[in-house]
């Protein structure tokens, strides 16, 4: 038991690490949309659906600014 709770404390650590990284990186360059601890996370299904949801209420914040210009 403590050798899995020491396992999810150290995966947790790596995820922090790799996001830190990710974000230091986001002023040069980076194209993903989302950290890296999430694409490890996640299934490729979960993503989709994570990404859809998302992408979906932009869509509908962006719309709703549009009819607010008219």
């Amino acid at each position: 038991m403590v050798k899995k709770i020491w396992k999810k404390i150290i995966f947790e650590m790596r995820m922090q690490i790799m996001d830190a990284r990710w974000r230091n990186s986001m002023l040069r360059s980076c194209w993903e949309v989302y950290p890296p601890s999430f694409y490890y996370r996640y299934t490729p299904e979960e993503q989709r659906q994570i990404k859809d949801k998302h992408f979906a209420e932009i869509r509908a914040m962006l719309e709703e600014f549009e009819g607010n210009r008219l």
